[in-house]
């Protein structure tokens, strides 16, 4: 039995099991259990959770075995027949699920008079599928805006300018707030983008 992951460099890791026991230990992309030696009938492979820190839940999993290069059926529970004299070669594969991360940010209030605080509201949410790790925000400032505080409901905040919130690991429909608060230096119309 062979790991495949998608992509290659994915940290994740696994144990490869047949028939509940693990033949190889935190398997990454393309680790193999090499031969193992089965008695002919109705054999079960799949995968449990390594110490890579990835949940399962993370990936969408398929198995396909071949005997020869022809196909041989998994079923949805992942047993396998295994014919006396054969040689089944099986393939779990583990694609990472995808993210799907947005960003809105409003001005309140949206017009100001010079020196007054304008709070920027930002919010990153992941709309999934997968969790989405090492999110960063980065907000440069324009040079007509003086930076006065900043505040995040997740992770922490860095820097007057640019700054940059290190928000970390957002779930399947979480989000953070980050609050910006800033003075406009002159007037006129000023555009801040994160």
């Amino acid at each position: 039995m062979t790991k495949s992951l998608a992509p290659a460099s994915d940290p994740g890791r696994f144990n490869l099991l047949i028939d509940g026991l693990t033949w190889k230990a935190n398997a990454g992309n393309s680790d193999s259990t090499g031969p193992v030696g089965v008695t002919a009938g109705s054999h079960k492979v799949g995968e449990s959770q390594g110490t890579g820190g990835v949940a399962l839940s993370e990936y969408a999993t398929t198995t396909t075995c071949t005997n020869g290069g022809v196909s041989v059926p998994v079923g949805v529970d992942g047993s396998v027949n295994v014919a006396q004299g054969t040689s089944v070669v099986c393939v779990i594969s583990n694609a990472r699920k995808s993210i799907d991360l947005s960003l809105t940010k409003v001005a309140s209030p949206s017009a100001v008079s010079v020196g007054q605080n304008v709070t920027y509201t930002e919010v990153v949410t992941n709309s999934g599928p997968g969790t989405a790790t090492g999110v960063v925000v980065t907000d440069p400032l324009p040079a007509e805006d003086q930076f006065v505080s900043v505040s995040t409901t997740q992770g922490t905040c860095t820097g007057t300018n640019p700054i940059s919130c290190a928000i970390g690991t957002l779930a399947p429909g979480a989000s953070a707030t980050i609050t910006l608060v800033v003075k406009p230096t002159t007037s006129g119309s000023i555009t801040n983008t994160a």
